[in-house]
């Protein structure tokens, strides 16, 4: 939310001095409300009608799972998937109402690690595999579940290469450019630089275009970054 205000101020602080919107501010404002939206329901507000009720099952929950933990290591497995059950009833309560919950996704999946460790790496690849087919049609279903894999294992095989390309996908991350578009990049703002070094004010407006080239093709150029805003300030 922070963001999203600071990102608005400097549009509006923008808007008293030029006409056109200025490009970076409109394409993180596109990020901030993306990932914003995306985070929907993954935690619970605490102005929520049902917050206590949510919040005690989540509490309930946890507190049956390390029961269990404890019971399993003495030998007491038979009352820990007692504890277990009842933990897990615990969070489906939550996810029929939350279902992008984190708390309760994540439970979820460390219950059904600790029922059945021999096959939930087996379980956790068939979600993986869900995940990569059906992202573009249901992104924050997807998307949620993919974060809830990440948190319990992120080394397992093709799981952050996974995250990069949905991210990537959603917009909340930048592509990494190749070797090229960085070379092109690297190539506009050399010529821009000669531009605004020349003080030729006519032509400040295509040096202004190639910066806007340059930085498409490299989002990380700085250099770019910096000189149009330079250029920007002196027009």
């Amino acid at each position: 939310r922070k963001a999203e205000d600071a990102l608005i101020s400097a549009r509006s602080r923008w808007a008293v001095t030029h006409v056109d919107p200025n490009e970076e501010v409109e394409n993180w404002l596109t990020i901030v409300n993306t990932a914003g939206a995306l985070k929907t329901g993954r935690t619970i507000p605490v102005s929520a009608p049902l917050y206590p009720q949510m919040i005690q099952l989540l509490n309930n929950a946890n507190q049956l799972y390390l029961e269990a933990e404890q019971k399993i290591k003495i030998g007491q497995r038979n009352a820990a998937l007692q504890n277990l059950k009842q933990a897990k009833d615990n969070t489906r309560q939550v996810l029929l109402i939350f279902p992008y919950n984190e708390i309760a996704g994540q439970l979820n999946l460390k219950i059904d690690k600790l029922i059945d460790p021999a096959n939930f790496n087996e379980q956790f690849k068939r979600k993986v595999q869900t995940i990569r087919a059906q992202y573009k049609r249901n992104s924050q279903k997807s998307y949620s579940e993919l974060l809830d894999l990440y948190s319990i294992d992120k080394n397992f095989s093709g799981l952050a290469a996974l995250k990069d390309e949905i991210e990537i996908y959603l917009g909340l991350k930048f592509p990494p450019p190749d070797s090229k578009a960085i070379a092109d990049s690297a190539e506009l703002t050399k010529s821009a630089q000669a531009i605004y070094r020349a003080g030729d004010s006519l032509s400040f407006s295509i040096a202004l275009q190639q910066l806007d080239t340059a930085i498409k093709l490299n989002p990380q150029n700085v250099t770019a970054i910096q000189l149009k805003d330079a250029i920007q300030m002196s027009m």
